[in-house]
């Protein structure tokens, strides 16, 4: 009789622990899939950018320029935040933005000089800021950055997948 009053109090627990968290909301950004055509608005594609990125700096529009021209990118996010057993949140982000010349370097903390990196990424994102005078490539753990001083245009590329 007792294991059966064990295995009740058991299933109760588990059952309250479901319904706890089954509704609560996982911490940081939502799960995502996108990529900068599906945002028209170089401003949203900022603000959608930052959201998974965190506060970077980005040249202003040209007059008359399309957004694409100033910031393309793709992000995948997986927030696993969430659920009765949280983990880690997984992502790939690719990003190509025009940025002012003199915050060049913010976009490379932590980062070190790299050659040899695979950069066939810079395909995928489509029309976006000329990316053939990127010549300085960086690297560190799930990262990379190009960078074309003369224009300013950073290529970023980070991933846990």
């Amino acid at each position: 009789m007792k294991w059966l009053l064990a295995s009740v109090v058991v299933l109760v627990v588990a059952v309250g622990l479901v319904v706890l968290t089954a509704g609560s909301e996982p911490a940081g950004p939502p799960s995502t899939d996108t990529h900068s055509s599906e945002i028209a608005a170089l401003e949203d594609r900022r603000a959608f950018v930052t959201e998974y990125l965190g506060p970077l700096p980005y040249a202003d529009l040209e007059d008359g320029a399309a957004p694409d021209s100033a910031l393309v990118f793709h992000v995948a996010y997986q927030n696993n935040n969430g659920g009765m057993v949280p983990g880690p949140s997984d992502w790939t982000t690719k990003v190509v933005a025009r940025v002012p010349t003199d915050s060049l370097e913010v976009w490379l903390r932590g980062l070190e000089r790299a050659d040899g990196l695979d950069t066939s990424w810079l395909r995928e994102l489509g029309p976006g800021p000329r990316v053939d005078g990127i010549d300085e490539w960086y690297g560190g753990p799930f990262r990379m950055v190009g960078l074309d001083r003369e224009r300013g245009v950073v290529a970023a590329y980070a991933s846990t997948m």
